[in-house]
């Protein structure tokens, strides 16, 4: 379950690094710009350090990737824990009256983003076999999307 064959872990690290930046890239070039901040690079070590636990753990609570219909299950209830833990999120926010709406206002974005994001740490996890590589694969486009998405100065 948690091997740790160097060469999984670091071409998923590499992968998840790759993917965001041509996606800045071309957002910076085309639409927005998107391209991030020193500033925001330097906290994406933390993001990444804050994130990389209940990934691990939800890979832990999914268990071992198939190739079968089983999958699609099995992105169903990642997708269910993660809404779950969202909701609970806006009830803390709604409940304690403190005006932060970022959130809801960027439900679909998250959304369609943990459906990416979910897929591909699928599909890591049945090329490589390797939780841990899937765990820092979307620890890392977590992390690098939130220091996009945020207000972070």
């Amino acid at each position: 379950l948690w091997e740790f064959d160097w060469k999984h872990l670091l071409g998923a690290a590499f992968a998840a690094v790759v993917v965001p930046l041509l996606i800045y890239s071309w957002l910076d070039l085309t639409l927005t710009e998107a391209w991030m901040t020193p500033s925001r690079w330097l906290r994406i070590p933390a993001v990444l350090l804050l994130a990389l636990p209940f990934h691990v753990a939800e890979e832990l609570a999914l268990g071992p990737a198939m190739r079968t219909r089983l999958s699609k299950a099995r992105l169903g209830y990642a997708l269910g824990l993660r809404l779950l833990m969202w909701v609970v999120l806006l009830i803390g926010i709604v409940g304690l009256h403190n005006g932060e709406i970022l959130l809801a206002l960027l439900a679909p974005y998250f959304a369609l983003f943990c459906l990416f994001q979910r897929t591909g740490m699928d599909v890591v996890r049945s090329s490589t076999g390797s939780a841990l590589a899937a765990a820092i694969f979307g620890a890392i486009l977590l992390a690098g999307f939130s220091a996009v998405v945020f207000p972070i100065s």
